[in-house]
């Protein structure tokens, strides 16, 4: 029905055939929602004229998150609608806005940490949250952060960082405004702004560049060098004006011929349960918020197993009971919480990112999956513990 109205959209009858593989009544049985259902979601995104669909790291961190993202422009392109991908943190937009333009293609992030435990990596320089590092074969190791954690012990040198409230500079959220923020006091002991860190060794390892004064002028020269910056006028900028970087403007579009399998992840006898793991939310760089703020501390916590009040019921589980959930690849010791969200048959657990994972959920994630960052759905089953 939509054929006559995109002419110009490339690849629409290879997308429609792709089509023709698509079991609806698998469909219906996985995801628990009914042909009516489908029915007036469908109608109600054809009759509205300004639609806009947000999606996050969990439609993305997933064995099969380019096929998420590839399903989900086809519908975008058939309804004209806006995509909006959202991250994890703040300012992710400006690092792609960087990376695009500027990235070596080197070792990704999953690779630098297999290459630092393997021997294959000699000296490491973090800057920011990283995994818990006790398994790496590391000749040096270099820390810039603003906290204290576990790899600080494990650190040749260590660089105090200020944080966000302690310095100066920009962000670009998620739609691509620019935003300009302000120092509320001065860094703490010796702790300096990354920027000033970073610049101070450029110059006494003899590079060129990196005599910069102040945030202001880096930023000053990223409008210049940055193709998506071109507009941005720092004068606005400083007087508060809305200013957005320039959208990447591309005349030729197409849709993507779908492609089907089996889950990843199945249940099966054996595990009866799906789980779901993502990213806690609860930290700044490598502070465990949820840790340190009693506030976070009692509506959340990182051993939290939640499940459906249905499956709990079936199970005799009672609100803060000792369980364990195991895959394939670990055990993980934790405590019930009920949530009436969850569908029946499914578990949510998350993780922070500096976690050990010998005692983290994230055990549970098949090695296959952690060196791609992938998380998904993993067959698990339920334990009671004394």
């Amino acid at each position: 029905e939509q054929e006559a109205d995109h002419p110009r959209i490339e690849g629409f009858d290879s997308f429609k055939d792709s089509l023709d593989e698509l079991d609806l009544s698998k469909v219906f049985e996985m995801t628990g929602i009914t042909r009516e259902e489908l029915k007036d979601a469908s109608e109600l995104l054809l009759e509205t004229e300004n639609a806009v669909f947000l999606f996050g790291m969990g439609l993305t961190q997933h064995p099969w998150g380019s096929r998420n993202v590839a399903a989900l422009w086809n519908l975008a392109l058939q309804t004209q609608a806006q995509l909006f991908p959202l991250g994890l943190e703040n300012n992710l937009r400006g690092v792609f806005e960087i990376e695009q333009n500027y990235s070596d293609k080197g070792l990704n992030f999953n690779q630098i940490f297999q290459a630092a435990s393997s021997g294959e990596l000699k000296a490491l320089y973090l800057a920011g949250p990283a995994p818990n590092l006790k398994k790496a074969n590391l000749e040096f190791l270099v820390i810039q952060d603003s906290f204290v954690n576990e790899n600080f012990e494990l650190a040749d040198a260590v660089l105090p960082a200020s944080t966000f409230a302690e310095t100066e500079g920009t962000f670009i959220n998620g739609e691509g405004r620019l935003q300009k923020f302000n120092k509320v006091i001065d860094p703490l002991g010796e702790a300096k702004p990354d920027w000033w860190i970073i610049t101070q060794l450029a110059r006494r390892m003899g590079n060129k560049g990196f005599y910069f004064k102040n945030p202001s002028e880096i930023t000053k020269e990223m409008i210049k060098i940055v193709p998506s910056f071109s507009n941005i006028s720092y004068t606005d900028l400083e007087k508060g004006q809305k200013i957005f970087t320039q959208e990447e403007t591309r005349k030729e579009r197409s849709f993507i011929p779908l492609k089907y399998s089996d889950s990843h992840h199945k249940k099966s006898k054996k595990y009866p349960f799906l789980m779901f793991l993502d990213y806690s939310l609860d930290y700044y760089r490598s502070l465990s918020l949820s840790q340190e703020s009693r506030g976070l501390k009692a509506i959340r916590d990182s051993r939290w197993i939640k499940i459906s009040p249905e499956d709990a019921e079936k199970l005799n589980l009672k609100e803060g009971e000792n369980i364990a959930v195991e895959s394939s690849s670990g055990k993980f010791k934790g405590f019930v919480k009920i949530v009436k969200s969850l569908p029946q048959g499914i578990l949510g657990a998350s993780f922070l990112l500096s976690e050990d994972s010998d005692f983290s959920v994230s055990g549970l994630i098949p090695s296959v999956f952690q060196e791609s960052h992938s998380l998904g759905m993993l067959p698990v089953k339920i334990k009671r513990e004394k």
